[in-house]
Order: C-alpha cells, then structure tokens, then sequence
C-alpha cells in the first residue's frame, strides 16, 4: 500500500519527543454477514487488535474463508455466537477463538491487561454451558446474567465469575497493572449475586422498585465473590434518582498508579446519593455528570458534580482518562440551553457561556481543577458545532478529535475556521491547556462521526465506522488522500489507522527538515541536512506568502509575523519543495 506523509513537527529546546501529522496508511474493511452485533472500538494488544463480535446468524465466515458455526441459531430468537479475532498491526487474521459454549452470548466490555490476558464480560440465559458446566440453572428469565471470564492471548480460560440482579447493565471493567481487577456497572434495586453470594443493597427503594443505582467493586480473581463492593444509595424520600446511561455516554471507570478507583457517571433523573454527598440534577429528562472517587480498599474518598442553571439543557459526560502523573482529565459538553450567558461551577471554578461547546478540563486526585479549556465561537446565533468526542494522551500532550462548524479561537493565536461546514478537526493541547496545533481532516467518507478508538503501541491511532454505503470513498488530509472502495450494500465495518504518531529518536533520519522552537517568538531554528542556501517561504492560513528568503545559518527571523499560526516550506535548488511543510506558531 502507497503511503504518503505529511509531518506536522514539535521540537523543544530539551529533545523530547516529536509529533508527526500523516494521513491514513491503512484501512481494513470487514464484511459483516447476517445479523452482527459487532463493537466499533478495537483493544490493542501489543501491535496487535482484538475484533469482537456476536453473530446472530448460523454460520459466520471470516475473511480467511473459515466458516464459524453457531450451534444456538434459532431463527427469529436471541442465539449470538461471540467470537473474537486477532489482527496483526497490518489488520492480517493472526487467530480467532470462541468458547465451548452452549446459550447466547451478548458481549459487554472486553480488556487486555499488560501480560495479554484478556478479560471479557458478557450477558447469558439461563441455563448457559460453559465446558460442560451448566450456570443459572434456577435463575428467572427477568433475572440479568451475566459472565466474566479471564483468558490467555491464546483462548484458555483462566476462571470465571458469575454476576446476577434485576436490571444489571453497562457493565465495565478496568485491570490494574498488578492483575487487580475492578468493576462497575448499572444495577437495579434488587441484591447483586456474585459467584452466588448475596451483595444487599443497604437503602433499597421501597416504592419504585424500577429505579437504578451505579455499583462498582474489585473482585476476588483467587476465589468467589468480591473483595469490596459499593453503590450509589436511595431514600425514600427520593421521587427519581435513576443513573442512567444515554446514547454512548455511560458511566466510565478508571484507576491511579495507586489503584484507587474514579467512575464518571451520568444522572438522569433528580437525585443520586454516595455516602453523605447528594447530587440534585436541575430537572426531570436532563443530563448531569458526577466523578467519584473510592481507595483501592472500597473506601469513598470523595463525590463531585458541577452545579448548572436550571434553566440550562445539560451536561454531559464523554470520556475521562488518568495520565502517567495521574492527572485526571475529563471531556464533557455543556449544553447551556437559549437564555443567554450561563455559568457552570466546577467545585469552585466557574465557566460562562452562551454556547453549546465541549470543554476539556484538568483535575487532581482530590478532584481540584487545574484548568478548563473551552473555545471562544467567533459568530453568533446558532449554524455552529463545538462537539469534541474523544481524546488520547501521548506524554504531556492531549490529542482530542471532534466535529467543528464555524469560527473559534483557542488562543495562542489559533483561529479555526471550517468555512460553514461540519469537518472532523484534531486539536493538540498541551499540559498547560495552551493550544499548540490543529488539523482539519476533510474526507468525503463522513457519514456520520468516526469513532477514535484507541491508540496502538506505535502510538498510531485508530478509527472506525459502521457503513453500508457502496461506492469508492476518498480519505484525506490536506492534499494526501487514500481511495478505497465498498462494492455491495452489506453492513462494513472499516478501521482506519494514523493520524497522531509519535516518532522515536531513530526516526529523525526520516524527515528533511525539523524547526523548534515552536511557538516561536524573534527566531526559528531549522535543522537538516544540506539546507545551506537554500529558499524558503512562509505562509499564512489562507495560502498567502507573507515572508520569503534564503536559509544562510539555520534561522529565520519571524519578529516582523504578526501573532498566529503558519507553514514553512523549503525549496531544493531545482525550485521543487523539500517533503515535509511545517506548521509553526508565533507567538
């Protein structure tokens, strides 16, 4: 496969490491036969993915030509076969395994912890066979069940565990690096059972039984049952205190470098209580996150939600990580509804818009802000979108992707116009909040928003998309494209890798030309081989040559540039550019 490169560069004065912009170098497109309920997101394994799926079809066919039977296919009824597949980094089949089961199996999280162990949650009947043992033989249909299991890279089952309550769901996982694990899901008024021991809900709701609660625990992986558990509690003065779960928002766990536990939750309802602090959400229907966070030993440490206007719409969460120095960071969106300037408090730190943005915001481990990074719109009335749905962190720099319309300011000088339209757009912020690079991604294959799914342990990141759309499709940055094409209306399932790498000391060879500092103020250094003489030109934004010379001792003077943002290009002798144009900024 052609790959062409596009390097957006970030040297330091102190070399760390180098940020690279380049566009797709790899798409991998499954054909999804029969009824599939599949998993858009991919969990890295090495250089290698995991593809899970459940198939609700008699045989499943993968693209090596094995054919996967489904020994619970019944037509019209609930039969999913899980499989899962491994894919090297080039999206080659490397294996693919199912379980000696018998029953259905509905796939609900699946992770992968540092020894390649994977651990996988998923729903079952009654009745369900697992290596000819039989599970929740007397269990009532109404009753949610659930398995997890823990396997080796190569398909052995490790142990299990059995998970049952009224209205159990969304349930995740998270593995510590010493092979602890977590876990927290939805769950009903009812007890929780766990390997058959009774977990009691201490307030249960005596009227509204339908209501639910968030629980989180860590399991006892040498033995049954849990070694703490705990949940979100009800009284019964509490008309609606349901934590639920709305569209792909759902309540998200994590854990420190001292496994204490947070979870990011959603309140859709009025109230929510864990131990002594209540949240009151700011109507009925209405969204409002919360953050908590409990010790490695099921102790609460502390429970956090902003306070927002009531007239407000609301405010949602979309994700939450904890980076190497276990700094929280935390992308919500805040909805402030059509009554001019609102204020959100978070715990003491305010914000005030009149817009509906995105905001990605800093935390410490007592849960104390550091900062909050939200855009300036540049227009008024509302043909606009400010909608940043997932991030990664690579070091010190936070990559957070999204769909923008409109005209925004950053700081740092970065204005991002998208000319009217929706366009998928990259933002580079720093540990500080600064802003200190974007990349609009235009492509023709936007049907509906990619999902960032994970970065890999080249630090390439993925993306993925569900279509059934035929036609020849065209990915690209810039003026770097990649055509691929969908020859029948079967659903697809097609995975993009790039975007964001990170380059390693030996790579520099690879690049013509590297620039620092960046942002720069008086002078720009420009470091390479043969560049002695050399001319260059330097562009604005709109594509116009705003300075131009010839590199006589590795720097140009950028004093006279006004503050903002622009492309370097340096031209060999026979007046063609060297490779790679660089973005820099002025300061």
């Amino acid at each position: 496969m052609k790959k062409n490169y596009l390097f957006f560069l970030l040297l330091f004065l102190t070399c760390p490491p180098i940020f690279a912009q380049s566009d797709f170098d790899l798409v991998k497109i499954f054909n999804i036969n029969g009824n599939v309920y599949t998993h858009e997101k991919i969990w890295m394994q090495n250089n290698n993915f995991l593809v899970p799926i459940s198939f609700n079809t008699q045989n499943y066919t993968l693209e090596s030509g094995v054919v996967i039977s489904n020994p619970n296919y019944q037509p019209g009824q609930n039969s999913y076969k899980m499989l899962i597949a491994q894919y090297n980094e080039n999206a080659q089949l490397v294996s693919h395994f199912t379980l000696n089961s018998i029953g259905f199996e509905l796939l609900q999280d699946i992770k992968v912890d540092k020894f390649d162990n994977i651990y996988i949650t998923y729903a079952v009947p009654a009745g369900y066979q697992l290596d000819g043992q039989t599970y929740f033989s007397n269990v009532p249909e109404a009753v949610t069940k659930y398995m997890m299991i823990k396997m080796s890279k190569g398909g052995i089952i490790l142990w299990k565990k059995t998970f049952e309550n009224g209205a159990l769901m969304m349930f995740n996982l998270a593995v510590a690096n010493n092979g602890d694990v977590f876990m927290t899901a939805r769950a009903g008024q009812q007890n929780i059972k766990v390997d058959g021991i009774t977990y009691t809900n201490p307030t249960p709701h005596q009227t509204q039984t339908s209501l639910t609660r968030l629980v989180v625990g860590k399991l006892n992986t040498n033995g049954n049952g849990m070694v703490w558990m705990s949940s979100s509690t009800n009284s019964v003065t509490e008309a609606f205190a349901n934590i639920f779960v709305f569209n792909n928002r759902q309540q998200i766990i994590r854990l420190d470098s001292q496994n204490n536990v947070y979870l990011l939750g959603n309140l859709w309802g009025m109230k929510a209580t864990f131990g002594s602090t209540t949240f009151q959400n700011i109507g009925l229907n209405k969204e409002k996150l919360f953050l908590v966070k409990y010790n490695a030993n099921g102790q609460l440490q502390w429970a956090k939600s902003p306070t927002i206007p009531t007239n407000s719409l609301h405010l949602a969460p979309y994700q939450f990580e904890i980076d190497q120095q276990d700094n929280l960071f935390l992308l919500e969106q805040f909805h402030p509804g059509f009554n001019g300037n609102q204020t959100v408090n978070y715990w003491g730190t305010n914000y005030t818009t009149d817009k509906s943005i995105s905001s990605l915001i800093k935390l410490n481990t007592s849960g104390d802000v550091q900062w909050i990074k939200k855009p300036n719109v540049q227009q008024s009335g509302n043909s606009y979108q400010c909608n940043l749905i997932y991030f990664a962190i690579v070091n010190e720099k936070i990559l957070a992707f999204g769909i923008l319309n409109g005209s925004f300011d950053y700081g740092n000088g970065l204005q991002i116009n998208t000319g009217g339209v929706n366009k998928w757009i990259s933002i580079e912020f720093n540990k500080d909040g600064g802003v200190d690079n974007y990349n609009i991604l235009d492509s023709s294959f936007v049907l509906s928003p990619f999902n960032f799914i994970g970065m890999d342990s080249q630090n390439k990141l993925w993306f993925a998309q569900k279509t059934a759309t035929v036609g020849t499709f065209n990915l690209f940055i810039g003026s770097l494209n990649y055509n691929f094409t969908i020859g029948n209306s079967n659903q697809k399932l097609v995975y993009f890798r790039s975007g964001m790498v990170l380059l390693n000391n030996d790579e520099f060879q690879k690049l013509d030309f590297l620039i620092y500092p960046n942002p720069a103020q008086d002078v720009l250094n420009v470091t390479g081989d043969d560049l002695l003489n050399k001319n260059y030109q330097i562009y604005n934004l709109s594509g116009k040559i705003v300075m131009h010379g010839k590199l006589h001792n590795s720097k140009i003077n950028v004093e006279i540039l006004k503050t903002g943002t622009y492309l370097l290009k340096i031209f060999n002798n026979n007046n063609t550019y060297i490779n790679n144009t660089v973005k820099f900024v002025k300061r």
